[in-house]
């Protein structure tokens, strides 16, 4: 409910068997279900769920941290438009009104291993979360 085509395959794709990803995401670019510029770099990956865990900030607020997915573009996107222009430009080193879809894709494929992104989500425990904030290193 509520997620387009694309995210769906991007969510089928991490879901399945590492040995069908590379298959599954090729089949998805030539029936144009998703962007061809898509990288692919997580599905290669195992997903390092053992870094997933509940933290209580210092004001007692609990979020939820993890490693960055594929289909996290859509709550990336949502958290830059809530930063600040200041904000912004300490990140990306100049001024962006929207976030383009490169930045977006490079920021949420990550392999895991040469590059990785945690995220701190907010309610821990709700469906729809809100993301609170990010650390990359590449």
């Amino acid at each position: 409910y509520g997620k387009s085509i694309r995210e769906r395959c991007l969510a089928l794709i991490d879901i399945a068997h590492p040995d069908f990803r590379e298959q599954l995401l090729a089949q998805a670019k030539a029936n144009q279900y998703i962007s061809q510029s898509q990288p692919g770099k997580s599905f290669g990956s195992i997903y390092p769920a053992e870094l997933e865990c509940l933290h209580t900030t210092k004001n007692q607020k609990q979020v939820f941290v993890r490693p960055i997915k594929v289909v996290d573009e859509d709550i990336l996107r949502s958290f830059f438009h809530k930063l600040s222009d200041h904000s912004v430009y300490l990140r990306y080193f100049r001024k962006l009104k929207s976030m383009p879809q490169r930045i977006l894709q490079t920021t949420a494929d990550v392999d895991y291993s040469s590059d990785m992104a945690i995220l701190a989500l907010s309610p821990p425990d709700a469906f729809q979360h809100e993301m609170v904030g990010i650390a990359q290193w590449v």
